[in-house]
């Protein structure tokens, strides 16, 4: 985690380190509903690296509000 004052770069640092590193990454701000950002980073998982056929139950949209479910993505994302 980064912390830092506003407008001092730290999205720009991480964008720039996951833009060249080629990293699966989710900028989010923090908010009370983490569960839509936990959805939302499993969906652009799953679309990124195909997992919709690989990785059994990738899809359900209940499924980002069980804690494995994001591991098991990234696990399938790394070919494993």
């Amino acid at each position: 985690m980064i912390e830092a004052p506003a407008a001092v770069g730290k999205t720009a640092f991480l964008a720039d380190l996951v833009g060249r590193r080629g990293w699966v990454h989710h900028f989010v701000e923090l908010a009370p509903d983490a569960l839509a950002a936990g959805r939302s980073l499993a969906a652009r998982v799953v679309r990124a690296y195909e997992l919709g056929l690989q990785v059994p139950g990738a899809m359900p949209f209940e499924a980002a509000s069980r804690p494995a479910h994001l591991e098991r993505l990234e696990r399938g994302a790394a070919g494993g």
